[in-house]
């Protein structure tokens, strides 16, 4: 009885999702989509670990729906000697929390930037399932795309279809 218990209690830890947001690189359009995403995410696990990294443009719009929702912002530097800049702090908080923490079975990142195919490798070799979620198909890297595959590759406004498909039945 005690294997029971010691194996319900692992499958229960191993159940949370990490959020991270290149809100440079992917925008909402709502409240609503915010709110969406929060419920996607829930189809697979607990969101335990849920940031938004963002220059003083996109905080300025959506800092406050975001702490309302309990997504942390990370400010980046926002200019062209600073590019990269949410991209290196997500890859970072990746190697510091996401990777080493054996309690977050998913990932969902936003973004369309193919600089990340590397980290969702490592993900996956860790045994996380990724998540992609993109402003559009078309306009995100191939590189990406293929490392998640159709059934990991979302649209944000696919995302909030699916939400409100939820909320009305």
């Amino acid at each position: 009885m005690s294997n029971q218990v010691a194996i319900s209690n692992k499958v229960a830890i191993s159940n949370k999702v990490a959020i991270l947001l290149d809100a440079q690189n992917v925008h909402f359009q709502s409240e609503t989509q915010v709110i969406a995403l929060l419920q996607f995410a829930k189809k697979y696990g607990k969101p335990s670990y849920v940031k938004a990294y963002a220059g003083s443009i996109e905080l300025n719009k959506w800092a406050s729906i975001w702490d309302k929702w309990g997504i942390e912002c990370r400010w980046v530097q926002a200019s062209a000697s600073h590019k990269n800049d949410a991209d290196k702090k997500i890859k970072a908080d990746c190697m510091h929390y996401i990777l080493p923490n054996p309690e977050i079975s998913t990932v969902i990142l936003l973004s369309k930037d193919g600089g990340f195919s590397k980290l969702v490798s490592q993900f996956q070799s860790h045994g996380k399932k990724v998540i992609i979620v993109t402003q559009s198909w078309n306009q995100t890297s191939e590189k990406l795309q293929k490392r998640v595959g159709l059934e990991g590759f979302y649209a944000l406004n696919q995302v909030e279809k699916m939400f409100s498909r939820f909320n009305n039945t």
